[in-house]
């Protein structure tokens, strides 16, 4: 496999490096991460640590690396930005170099950084989605889109819901039941581990502002917004990790046996993260 003409279906430099060392090795066993390292001028430990992600790549290093792998200009300028992508902490510098570099991206791999792109860039595009549960839509007209824009907590337009409606509809997430209302085409849809933390962070920022925002806009019979601070060990948090992905599932088990009555659509935020850095030193 060529994997520098494959570099644009990367989103993660340091995979698309140690897999072109694979290929590259079994064509030369001389070939190594330390005669890279060498060919760059630096120490091979250094450069190690940059594709375990302990350490990041600096500029210099991006433009030797792309003379040393034989990237054409345009390779090189995708692997640059590549670079940025994956070192920037920010969710707006993300954002940034994943639309430059989608520029770049082949038409099928484009196609579904489109579709994912879309589907997760407002938070109204996947509760009306889940509306279609318990409202009847057979079409989204202006007048169906009026109708059902005050449902909505806070506010959309009734622009805005047609515009969610027939990307929803072009992007085949939506089906017909036998008595032509919209249905969704599978019962659950779920971001999967092919979609760029980007594309995700973005509709994930503003679930937690609608969160927040929830405080005072719901009466606390109509919301449950609850806090839990504790002190717990690195096993114990990947154990807390795995109820809480356990107890997911069985919130959807839940929702999947409830077929009649529908007439809400809600959303469950579920955080753990630390408030503290890593105390390491002598524990009780």
């Amino acid at each position: 496999m060529d994997f520098q003409a494959t570099v644009f279906e990367y989103l993660d430099y340091r995979l698309f490096l140690k897999d072109v060392f694979v290929e590259k090795k079994k064509d030369n066993p001389h070939f190594s991460i330390r005669m890279v390292a060498r060919r760059l001028g630096c120490d091979p430990g250094f450069f190690n640590r940059v594709l375990n992600g302990q350490r990041n790549l600096s500029q210099q290093y991006v433009l030797k690396l792309g003379d040393i792998l034989k990237l054409t200009v345009k390779q090189k300028n995708y692997f640059e930005l590549l670079v940025h992508y994956t070192q920037s902490k920010k969710q707006v510098e993300k954002d940034h170099y994943f639309r430059r570099l989608d520029v770049f991206r082949s038409s099928k791999v484009k196609a579904t950084g489109l579709a994912q792109h879309l589907m997760y860039s407002q938070w109204y595009y996947v509760v009306l989605r889940e509306m279609l549960k318990a409202v009847a839509c057979r079409d989204y007209s202006d007048e169906t889109c009026k109708r059902i824009s005050p449902l909505f907590e806070p506010k959309v337009t009734s622009e805005q819901i047609k515009q969610a409606f027939a990307t929803l509809d072009e992007l085949g997430l939506l089906s017909r039941r036998i008595d032509g209302t919209f249905s969704a085409r599978e019962q659950f849809i779920t971001s999967g581990a092919d979609i760029p933390q980007v594309v995700l962070n973005r509709v994930l920022m503003q679930f937690m502002d609608l969160a927040k925002n929830a405080i005072d806009r719901f009466d606390r019979r109509e919301r449950s917004l609850s806090t839990l601070t504790f002190s717990v060990s690195e096993k114990g948090y990947e154990k807390i990790r795995e109820r809480l992905e356990q107890y997911r599932r069985e919130i959807l088990s839940l929702v999947n046996e409830e077929d009649e009555s529908i007439d809400r659509v809600y959303h469950l935020n579920m955080h753990l993260f630390p408030v503290t850095k890593p105390y390491r030193g002598k524990t009780r």
